[in-house]
Parts: C-alpha cells; structure tokens; sequence
C-alpha cells in the first residue's frame, strides 16, 4: 500500500523528533558511516550539515576533517544546490532552513567530485530509496553524481508504504545505527 509522500513526510518528520537516545544512536552511525568508508577507502566527502532531528553530521565532518579527508557541504539559494570546500567546522555551528552553514572558512567549489556524498533523508524503504524534504535539491544533485550514495537515519524511519517515482534516485547504502542497509551488510 502506498501512501502520500507528503503525508509521510509530515509523519516521518514527527518520529524522527521523537527518537530516543539520539545521543548513542548517532556515535552508533558514525562508527558504521566510517566502517564503509573504510572499506571503499575514501577520500572525498560530500556530507549535509545536521539541523533539527537529523541524524547529527558534525561528529562525522569533525572525524573526517580530523583524519584530513576532503569535505564539501552545500549550499542551497535560489533554488539551485552548489557545493562549498569545507575547511574547518567552527565550534558555534548555526544552520539556516535550508541546511547551510552560516559562518567558517569555505569556498565555493566549481568543479566537484567526490568519492562519497552523504545524505539527509525524512524515511526509507528496503529498496533503498528515500523520503527527503520535498525539493528535489538532492535528486538533481544525485542525477550525475559519480560516487557511492549513503543516506543516514535512525532505524525509526524505515518506512516500506511509499514506491518511487520516475525523478527519485537510489542510494548505495543507508545506515542506521544497527544495520547498514544495501551491499552486504557489515554490521
């Protein structure tokens, strides 16, 4: 059975607020987001700035920095989604409503590659499809992304009563803070 993507945004929105322990559940998708990216060796990340109930990305943009791998942030105006050089991660971190970082050391980055993009979503399905906001920033951005597509969460968001749709784009992986979901599985 499927039902609305809008309606399940609003109610997937409302469970991720509710999650509890976020804390321990989000140390717990770092340390499986950093066993994939050992596995494939990467370099370069594309990771969203955490805002709200969002599995927390700091801890990980912290790690990668501190391990001196590459990380690009975005950064949305207009209606288009840009990239921008992350270079440090300041320690008073403020997200405007649509998840840029205000403030830091960043420079717009016009040819980007990456070996990883990591991904905000609202809800997913065990066909590794997800349920973001709404604008369609990522699947436009993800249309000619060459890298491995993860997407973070807490296991409250699985949702399998949504299908696809034609615009909609897969994701490698998805983790969560007990499984990592798509290839075989390493947790």
């Amino acid at each position: 059975m499927s039902i609305n993507k809008n309606r399940l945004r609003k109610i997937y929105k409302e469970k991720r607020a509710q999650v509890s322990l976020k804390c321990e559940k989000d140390i717990s998708v770092l340390n499986n987001t950093v066993k994939l990216s050992e596995r494939y060796n990467l370099g370069s990340f594309f990771v969203y700035v955490s805002m709200n109930s969002e599995v927390d990305t700091r801890l990980l943009i912290r790690y990668l920095l501190a391990n001196e791998k590459n990380v690009c942030i975005p950064r949305t105006k207009n209606g288009i989604m840009s990239v921008i050089m992350l270079e440090n991660l300041p320690s008073m971190i403020s997200v405007d409503k649509l998840g840029n970082l205000c403030g830091g050391e960043n420079h717009q980055v016009p040819c980007f590659e990456c070996d990883c993009a990591i991904i905000p979503l609202l809800a997913f399905n065990d066909e590794l499809y997800r349920i973001g906001y709404g604008g369609g920033y990522y699947d436009r951005f993800l249309e000619t992304f060459k890298g491995i597509k993860i997407g973070l969460a807490y296991d409250e968001q699985f949702c399998n009563c949504f299908e696809r749709e034609s615009h909609d784009i897969r994701l490698d992986y998805i983790v969560t803070p007990t499984k990592i979901y798509g290839g075989e599985s390493c947790v």
